[in-house]
């Protein structure tokens, strides 16, 4: 338990010396207020103990009468038409205790799953799944739920592997914010090049401002039109590059 203003102390000494004298029989008038400092000890913790226990059980009141409402947000996700999603990282007690059962090739990380869900008519739902599995696994858990009468949704994410760990099908869409802040951290040592990766990513920036108030089918249309072709010529810098660096350094080298 941890410390607790509300609880009185008192010298552990004290308190073995009174267990050795009840043993003996050898309690005394001296012995009184020790006494009464112990039981008003114990009685403390009592009162802390049912506090707690009270909160628990307002808690779970609260959280049966809130569930049925998470299930049909859940639904209501499921029906989505673009999917956001990310994981961080997250203590749960619980899981520590289990992990002492589990083997080394069994997971041990827990996470967070963070989706924020844009429907049909652009509202949007925010949902978070804690446990062991990555957002790409809880995405399928929301995704089954979906109407088979629906076209694919689109999930937009960084391109981290654990978020394409799913049996559902989407359109997947890597996050160019994700992307561009990999460059950014690399500027100062290959400043040319990543000057060029970022000027590519903010002309497609500037594309999507002028998409403001455009249908989703006007919005694609004017990005394939206007951001097609600046996203395949950086493309095809970067395969250049890479084909260059190929050629200048050893191949053992270039592959590390």
């Amino acid at each position: 338990m941890k410390n607790n203003d509300d609880i009185p102390t008192t010298d552990t000494t004290e308190i073995k010396r009174l267990i050795n004298r009840v043993k003996q029989g050898e309690l005394d008038q001296g012995d009184a207020q020790l006494i009464e400092k112990l039981l008003n000890i114990l009685l403390t913790i009592v009162s802390l103990l049912q506090r707690k226990h009270t909160s628990i059980r307002r808690m779970k009141v609260v959280a049966n009468v809130c569930f049925p409402v998470y299930r049909h947000l859940v639904q209501l996700s499921a029906d989505g038409k673009l999917f956001h999603i990310d994981d961080t990282r997250v203590r749960i007690l619980s899981y520590y205790r289990e992990d002492k059962d589990r083997s080394e090739k069994e997971r041990r990380a827990t996470h967070t799953s963070g989706f924020v869900v844009k429907d049909e008519g652009d509202h949007k739902i925010a949902l978070y799944v804690s446990g062991r599995r990555h957002a790409g696994e809880n995405l399928d858990d929301v995704l089954e739920r979906r109407s088979p009468s629906l076209p694919t949704p689109i999930k937009m994410s960084d391109a981290a592997a654990v978020n394409g760990k799913k049996r559902a099908q989407t359109i997947d869409a890597n996050c160019l914010a994700h992307g561009r802040g990999k460059f950014k951290e690399l500027e100062e040592i290959f400043p040319v090049e990543c000057g060029q990766v970022m000027d590519a990513i903010r002309k497609v920036y500037w594309y999507d401002y002028q998409t403001k108030g455009m249908s989703d089918q006007e919005r694609l249309e004017y990005h394939q039109k206007h951001s097609g072709p600046v996203m395949r010529e950086l493309r095809e810098w970067i395969e250049g590059e890479f084909r260059e660096t190929i050629r200048v350094v050893p191949k053992e080298l270039a592959v590390l």
